[in-house]
């Protein structure tokens, strides 16, 4: 070993499968709230991806999604999707109207979970989504709980409850798996 060698950059190996499908399933750990048929379901998207895709095409060919796209983002659109037939995760379009938007927040498992409230009358209907979601935010600043998003790259908002302090970890997540989760209102 010579003098400068402790200066030189170690090389960075790339992340293994393996880690990274640990990423997704750790956000779907968080946004289940830990329920355990979710983690397995989404578990046998990671594991058995093109098993999965196969038996839940109609999933993905109304996304617009193919086979043949990237196995991160089958797994991606896949756990989402766990996420949203199981009421933990909603999807709003951009120009969706307001009572849609309260009844679609309101109904998600983690509204209760962490004891948030929907007052819709505190929603103008002239406004957007973000706008809308930036408005709750405020709202249960004191209590800790933000809107959250996952972008899947479409016009619609993948959205879900969480405290703010996990959030930070949620984005550190998506983005070891290539993908982004931010508040709701930044989509």
């Amino acid at each position: 070993m010579g003098i400068f060698d402790k200066f030189k950059k170690k090389s960075v190996q790339p992340m293994q499968a393996e880690h990274l499908n640990d990423c997704l399933l750790d956000i779907v750990k968080i946004v289940s709230f830990g329920n355990v048929e979710i983690f397995e379901q989404a578990r046998q998207c990671v594991e058995n991806t093109a098993e999965y895709y196969d038996s839940h095409v109609s999933y993905y060919q109304e996304r617009g999604i193919s086979g043949e796209e990237e196995t991160s983002l089958l797994k991606w659109i896949g756990c989402i999707d766990i996420l949203i037939n199981y009421g933990y995760v909603c999807e709003c379009d951009y120009k969706e109207e307001k009572e849609d938007f309260i009844s679609a927040v309101s109904a998600l498992k983690g509204i209760d979970a962490l004891q948030m409230e929907i007052e819709g009358n505190l929603l103008d209907g002239e406004q957007s989504v973000p706008q809308w979601c930036e408005t709750f935010d405020e709202k249960w600043k004191a209590s800790g709980c933000v809107l959250a998003a996952f972008d899947i790259d479409s016009d619609s908002y993948v959205m879900f409850p969480c405290r703010r302090d996990k959030l930070e970890e949620l984005s550190r997540l998506a983005q070891c798996f290539g993908h982004r989760i931010d508040l709701a209102e930044n989509m």
